[in-house]
Parts: C-alpha cells; sequence; structure tokens
C-alpha cells in the first residue's frame, strides 16, 4: 500500500460517525480508485455503541444513547476515547479476509503510536477471561493492547465482497489532546505499514451517503433496535 488518505474528522455524534464511517465503505466498494483511508475521530457527547449482532434489550435501559455499528464486536461506552476506522480492499491489503493479521498489524501502527506519545503499550498475547462479555474494554483477545493491564485499544470488523471495514477505539483517560494522540496514530501507522498518509476530507459521494445514513440508517429504531 504505497499511499492512504487520512481524514481527521474531530467530534461527532454516534449516529454520525457511525453514517460516516459507513459511506466511507460503501463508496470505496463502488470505487476502486479510491485509496484505502484511516480516519480518527472523537465522540460529541457520551454515548454507546453496540455490535452488529448484539441485543439492544441488553442496553435499553441505558442512561446513554445507544447506535448499533455495522461492525460486530462488543459494546463500547465512549467519552473521552479516540476512535478509528480502516478502510481498504483486497487490491491494496493482503489480509482483507484474515481477521487476526489485520488485527495484528493495523494494532501494531496503533502501539507504535502510544510509543511515540511515551508511554509502555503491550500485546495481550493469548485470549483471557472475560469479566464483563457484553463490554469490548471488559473482554480480552489476542493483540488487543493493553497499559499495565488496562485493555486501552479493541477493535471490530465487517466486510463485503473484497472490501474491509476495521473499527477501533483507543481509551487513553485524557492523558493527551485529540490533535496529540491522532498525530501519533499517523506516525505509528506510516511507520508500520510503510505506507504515506495524505490528509483529505471525505469526497462530496461520501458527505451526501453519510447524510442518508445517518438520517435513514443510524437515527432509526428499526436499524439501532434491529436485534
Amino acid at each position: 500500500m504505497d499511499k492512504c488518505r487520512l481524514i481527521v474528522s474531530g467530534r461527532g455524534t454516534g449516529p454520525g460517525n457511525m453514517a460516516l464511517d459507513e459511506a466511507l465503505f460503501i463508496a470505496r466498494g463502488e470505487d476502486s480508485g479510491l485509496p484505502s483511508v484511516f480516519r480518527i475521530y472523537c465522540w460529541e457527547n457520551p454515548c454507546v455503541t453496540i455490535g452488529y449482532f448484539q441485543k439492544y434489550a441488553d442496553f435499553k435501559t441505558s442512561a446513554l444513547p445507544v447506535t448499533r455499528r455495522l461492525t460486530g464486536g462488543l459494546a463500547v461506552t465512549h467519552k473521552s476515547d479516540i476512535s478509528y476506522s480502516f478502510i481498504t480492499a483486497e487490491q491494496d491489503w493482503p489480509y482483507v479476509y484474515d481477521q487476526e493479521k489485520t488485527y495484528q498489524v493495523i494494532h501494531s501502527g496503533i502501539k507504535e503510536g502510544l510509543s511515540l506519545l511515551g508511554l509502555n503499550p503491550e500485546f495481550y498475547v493469548d485470549q483471557k477471561a472475560s469479566t464483563n462479555p457484553s463490554l469490548c474494554v471488559k473482554t480480552f483477545f489476542p493483540h488487543d493492547v493493553h497499559i499495565k493491564g488496562r485493555k486501552v485499544v479493541g477493535s471490530s470488523q465487517r466486510r463485503r465482497g473484497k472490501v474491509l471495514l476495521q473499527q477501533g477505539s483507543i481509551h487513553l483517560q485524557d492523558q493527551f489532546s485529540f490533535n496529540e494522540v491522532a498525530a501519533a496514530l499517523a506516525k505509528g501507522w506510516e511507520k508500520v505499514l510503510r505506507t504515506t498518509l495524505f490528509t483529505t476530507e471525505p469526497e462530496a459521494r461520501e458527505l451526501e451517503l453519510a447524510a442518508v445514513l445517518f438520517r435513514e440508517k443510524y437515527s432509526s429504531s428499526s436499524w439501532n433496535e434491529k436485534f
């Protein structure tokens, strides 16, 4: 992968962030000429995102708004965390169908970025017992990233044909500003993936798709209460 788009979005709502991620995913499937993309973003207000297959009933009493993700995995409470998405296709990424390898490589870039911030992140080597099987930060898989035993990075995936979407969240407890973390992540990914990231904005078609998805999907009970 010689080059990759970098979109630094800043704050968004649960439905807004999920809509833009899916719009980038759809656009990549429609246009093979689009480069792969990393998007880095954070959260306008506290909220919860749940994995595609999770039961809404388990979260309907939450005091925070709940949005269903397109990707699988477990629930994440978003407050001060910084999130990312990675959208790519088989022609750019040989590991599209290899879930574990993709986690390993992308998380290695995050681990490198956190090291640049002076932290000492490590991988979980083996799967560990979950302390809450509904919550991402309480469930531990190989290549999840921890600092002194506290999980700080977890991710989930979705594929359509030859296109991959990976979403993840980074929990650093307000130690650094959004811009500091975003810059470090970009450097980490560039080093590990041996690629060049160029900063850009979503294209008009992607923003149009995101607006439709926000309105018709991620703001709707038919999607968020799907299961």
